[in-house]
């Protein structure tokens, strides 16, 4: 069995340790207006339909920014923690 490298367990007791200390602050801020439109648009139904909103001029974020805040709510177990994860830090 091969073993983990250093730079994997670095990176994996780094995301331990934000997601330990940003997680509750993020589970319990509410959501500003862009964060609520960051959801509404991440949660649509395909990555397409993502990017034929954002071709409508919906938001002037980049694409890559809806596909890491569409990862954020897959991966969060409430729903508002979602779109809080990439900017909890600013708290």
């Amino acid at each position: 069995m091969k073993r983990p490298s250093n730079s994997a367990i670095v990176l994996g007791l780094l995301s331990l340790i934000f997601f330990g200390a940003f997680g509750p602050i993020a589970a319990f801020r509410p959501l500003w207006y862009d964060e609520i439109f960051t959801l509404m648009v991440s949660t649509l139904p395909s990555m397409g339909e993502v990017l034929r909103a954002l071709h409508a001029a919906v938001d002037m974020q980049p694409p890559l920014f809806f596909a890491i805040s569409r990862a954020a709510v897959t991966l969060a177990v409430q729903m508002q923690v979602g779109p809080n994860w990439p900017c909890a830090c600013r708290s």
